[in-house]
């Protein structure tokens, strides 16, 4: 009799067990759907009848869907489910940094020109000059040793505050919105699948390398010869580690890197070249 009782008990337990995961699992996987649409962002392909103030709008629904997703993270369990939210999540400031960069590089009186036409273009001017409709941008002022003259150094989104997006130099006076993957890591790694992790912590190394700047200023390429072998190594050894994973993005981003290494750019000759 006893040993009949200890094995229903058990029967009963392992049934509660599977019942649990079964009923967490299920669960998880409704608030994840829900979760997707709500952190999804409806962001027009072409910024042909866009506005800074749209881009500005853009900006505040994004910190808006973030509030969401953190929510989302501090109460499932499931790593591949917080992957997925954060897909759509990255995916947004992919949409918004390509709308933005349209605008930015489609009209000469916002940013573009600045740092070329106004060498003493100094802190009392950026309101008339930088401040478009509702988005507010800053300059930071620098001295240049050589000629001694008040230059812009870096831009900075202050309204809205939006750390998940900075501004970084490309060329020629221009710049240009680019995702901040230092914040990214910092605040989403620890929740994230080791493959997610590690590209997060790659794209991270390629902003330390690029060091405030674009990638391509003024068609030649920003990084130096051991950087950009680093980084062709890198992702070589990430598409090696995880096969499945981003393949065509990463594929994409080695083959820009392997080409300029050997061939060059617009504005530069390859490394092979000049070896």
């Amino acid at each position: 009799m006893k040993n009949n009782l200890i094995v229903i008990s058990c029967c009963f337990c392992f049934v509660m067990v599977v019942f649990s995961i079964f009923y967490i699992k299920n669960y998880e996987e409704k608030i994840t759907q829900k979760t997707i649409s709500e952190v999804a962002l409806n962001i027009p392909n072409s910024a042909d009848e866009i506005i800074y103030n749209d881009i500005c709008k853009l900006l505040i629904k994004q910190k808006q869907k973030e509030v969401i997703m953190k929510n989302y993270i501090s109460k499932i369990h499931l790593t591949k489910n917080k992957d997925k939210v954060f897909e759509v999540y990255y995916n947004n400031l992919i949409g918004i940094c390509n709308l933005f960069n349209k605008l930015i590089w489609n009209d000469d009186t916002f940013i573009a020109q600045l740092y070329e036409e106004n060498p003493y273009f100094g802190e009392n001017v950026y309101e008339d000059e930088i401040n478009k409709t509702v988005i507010r941008i800053i300059p930071t002022i620098k001295i240049e040793p050589v000629y001694n003259r008040k230059i812009i150094d870096t831009l900075n989104i202050t309204y809205p505050q939006v750390p998940f997006i900075k501004m970084v130099y490309a060329g020629e006076g221009y710049f240009e919105s680019s995702i901040n993957y230092k914040y990214l890591n910092e605040n989403y790694s620890s929740f994230l699948s080791k493959p997610l992790k590690d590209f997060i912590l790659l794209k991270q190394e390629e902003e330390k390398f690029l060091d405030g700047n674009a990638y391509y200023l003024d068609a030649t390429v920003s990084l130096s010869k051991k950087q950009l072998l680093d980084l062709i190594i890198s992702w070589q050894k990430f598409r090696e580690n995880y096969s499945n994973f981003k393949q065509e993005e990463v594929t994409k981003t080695l083959k820009m890197y392997t080409s300029d290494f050997m061939c060059g750019s617009n504005n530069s000759f390859g490394f092979i070249l000049i070896i």
